[in-house]
Formats: structure tokens, C-alpha cells, sequence
């Protein structure tokens, strides 16, 4: 509920810290599928995978990063510029993707994706009256 009114309230969320709103968050989630797991009984095996120290170590770093550098971001956001505007952006982070996809795993990448990226640009571009780019 404290999240959910730091959205809706500009004064309130000028008080709560982006960074707490992300701990309460991931904390939130943490509680929540541990008792999930309790209840259906799974929870054992769930962590059992974690023993594998490669494993835990690759899980930290992407935790880390969806955590700290998505959701900490997206909060920010909303700390800063109006909930349509931050979701909008928010929602074009597949087009961050293509490019990555194709330096790190070296994927050609097809003309039908280049075309949707390149909509979606141009789409985003006239909500935020930036049709000047193009």
C-alpha cells in the first residue's frame, strides 16, 4: 500500500527514497514466495539448486541487476516524470535488447524485428510530440 501511494501521490513520493521502495519490494517478494513455498511444500526444493556455487554466483549478479538497475530505475522514474510517460519508456526495453543480442551472442537480426523496432520509435516519438527526430 506505501508503494502503491508513493505512485499516486507526488508529495509522498517525494519522501519515501526510490531505493527503499526497491527493498520493500524485492523484500515483499522474498516473503512472499518463501511462504508460498512453505504452504505447497516445495520450498526444499527450490533451494535445493542453490548449493551449486557457480549457480549462486550468476543468480547474484542478475538479481542484482534486475533489482538495483530495473526496478530501482523504474521507481526513480516515477520520482521524477508522470506514471504514462515512465511506463511508456519503461516498455521499450526490448528494443535495448536487439542490439545486445547481436554483439554479445553474435544473432543476425531479422529485418522483421528491425522494422518493429523502428515502429515502435516512431510511435513513442509522436506520444511524446518528439516527431521532429524523424
Amino acid at each position: 500500500m506505501l508503494i502503491t501511494k508513493s505512485v499516486f501521490d507526488k508529495d509522498t513520493s517525494s519522501t519515501i527514497s526510490p531505493i527503499q521502495v526497491t527493498f520493500i519490494r524485492a523484500f515483499s517478494g522474498t516473503v512472499g514466495l518463501a511462504i508460498w513455498g512453505g504452504m505447497t511444500r516445495q520450498l526444499k526444493d527450490w533451494v535445493l539448486p542453490f548449493r551449486n556455487p557457480r549457480l549462486l554466483k550468476n543468480l547474484s549478479i542478475v538479481v542484482a541487476n534486475s533489482v538495483f538497475g530495473g526496478f530501482f530505475l523504474s521507481i526513480l522514474a516515477l520520482k521524477f516524470i508522470d506514471a504514462s510517460i515512465a511506463s511508456t519508456l519503461g516498455s521499450i526495453s526490448p528494443l535495448f535488447i536487439l542490439p545486445m543480442v547481436a554483439l554479445v551472442y553474435k544473432e543476425k537480426i531479422k529485418s522483421r524485428a528491425v522494422i518493429g523496432a523502428v515502429v515502435a520509435i516512431i510511435g513513442i516519438s509522436f506520444i511524446f510530440g518528439l516527431a521532429f527526430i524523424f
